[in-house]
């Protein structure tokens, strides 16, 4: 994983939730490098990987939570799935190749729109964290993302240390104060 460990900071009580988590060893990694310390969400619509993701870490890791929903209708499947207020909240969201995905079906800007708008309602104010890992986003992609009225999220695309020729690494930070 290319995640510098460092960059997530490490306090107590962190809370993190992992969109589209698939089979992904990275919530496990992220939940390990904190010492266990971090609270975990993983999130994905397919009931198969949420199901797998359980099995193999629930009993080893009691601060990892498990969600099968739709991201693009976030803050009902974390109210639903939680019984917590719509405004849960997160220190950082990771969303490790769902805008990709998303990107792939028709109508994705609405779908895109949705996620992000969802992804500012659920993400601290000020200053959470929405980590964006995907494939080389394209200039007006870019646009679209930054200027989605739906989002109060300020990005930083294609962070040179982390991205390449194919991957980008984005991150932003949630502006509006609660």
């Amino acid at each position: 994983s290319r995640i510098n460990k460092n960059r997530i900071n490490s306090e107590s009580k962190l809370k993190c939730l992992m969109l589209g988590c698939g089979n992904s060893a990275l919530p496990r990694q992220l939940y390990e490098s904190h010492g266990g310390l971090t609270h975990v969400t993983c999130f994905d619509y397919s009931l198969p990987c949420i199901e797998m993701q359980q099995k193999m870490h629930s009993s080893e890791c009691p601060n990892m939570s498990f969600i099968h929903g739709d991201a693009t209708s976030l803050v009902e499947c974390l109210a639903k799935q939680n019984n917590l207020s719509s405004e849960a909240q997160y220190d950082v969201i990771i969303d490790k190749g769902l805008i990709d995905a998303l990107m792939c079906g028709e109508g994705w800007d609405a779908d895109v729109k949705r996620l992000l708008s969802g992804a500012s309602d659920v993400l601290r104010k000020p200053g959470g964290l929405y980590i964006l890992v995907s494939y080389k986003l394209a200039s007006h992609t870019k646009e679209f993302i930054q200027n989605s009225e739906a989002s109060s999220l300020e990005w930083n695309f294609d962070l040179p240390h982390e991205s390449s020729s194919v991957v980008s690494f984005s991150t932003a930070r949630s502006n509006e104060s609660e």
